[in-house]
């Protein structure tokens, strides 16, 4: 070629590096606007996507929700802030001066909102009405890559919640 003809290139073109789309999180429930009831910010779980998160939805009149909220706090500990703990109270009669009350009582360090009637439905919708029966406790995780994980009722120990954190 010369200075006035245009370069030709005698390869193939340069194939476009592959894009990776963070993961989503369009369920009804995720999407729900939530309070926290320490400071009075909003979010909504789908702005977690991308990080795991652990959910417990409890009411708090529920002992049991208690004991789990202490386990959660030991594996909170040794996950430090990989993990985002969120709990949600379901109980209909209990209202944000009740949970933050509760929350600053106990000292467990999560993200405390009460549930409103459209992420009770949503999440009965897709998983059944045992999400909303505190004493059954309730917990799951979110995977950084959006994949829901439910654990076995009951209480789940520190170590069983860091185990499965870890392997999300």
């Amino acid at each position: 070629p010369t200075a006035t003809d245009p370069q030709v290139s005698s390869g193939p073109a340069p194939t476009p590096e592959p894009t990776i789309a963070p993961p989503v999180l369009d369920q009804a429930w995720a999407n729900v606007e939530l309070t926290n009831v320490a400071d009075g910010s909003t979010f909504r779980i789908a702005d977690f996507a991308g990080r795991t998160v652990f959910l417990e939805n409890m009411a708090v009149w529920c002992s049991k929700c208690k004991e789990q909220q202490r386990e959660a706090a030991k594996a909170k500990r040794a996950l430090g802030d990989d993990v985002a703990f969120i709990v949600l109270d379901v109980e209909p009669t209990e209202d944000a001066a009740t949970l933050a009350a509760y929350a600053a009582r106990n000292d467990f360090p999560f993200i405390y909102a009460v549930a409103p009637r459209a992420y009770s439905r949503a999440i009965a919708r897709e998983f059944g009405d045992l999400v909303l029966a505190p004493p059954t406790t309730p917990v799951w995780f979110i995977g950084s890559d959006g994949s829901v994980t439910f654990t076995e009722g009951g209480i789940k120990s520190a170590d069983e919640l860091v185990e499965l954190a870890r392997a999300l």
